[in-house]
């Protein structure tokens, strides 16, 4: 598989620092903290060891926030689950 460069602005490592400061939800924050490693010059193969995740799972994100920035680190994986019953139903 080729390796992938990415185009990296020089504001980009403080940029992650301040969404990761920002953000309350600890799945996006993870997700934000493997692009902090990998722009504190950690391999990814060394990010997927120290976060236990699969290499798919860190390049997925690494790539996602190089393309398309923090929105697309965004939690989409699903919503409220309530019930459309009401208590007395």
């Amino acid at each position: 598989m080729p390796r992938v460069i990415y185009n990296i602005p020089k504001n980009t490592q403080k940029e992650v620092l301040v969404f990761m400061r920002q953000e309350k939800n600890p799945v996006v924050k993870e997700r934000l903290l493997a692009v902090s490693m990998f722009l504190d010059g950690v391999k990814k193969g060394d990010i997927q060891k120290l976060m236990h995740r699969s290499a798919n799972y860190v390049g997925t994100w690494i790539t996602a926030y190089f393309n398309e920035g923090a929105e697309a680190l965004a939690d989409n994986r699903g919503g409220d689950h309530r019930s459309f019953l009401t208590e007395e139903q």
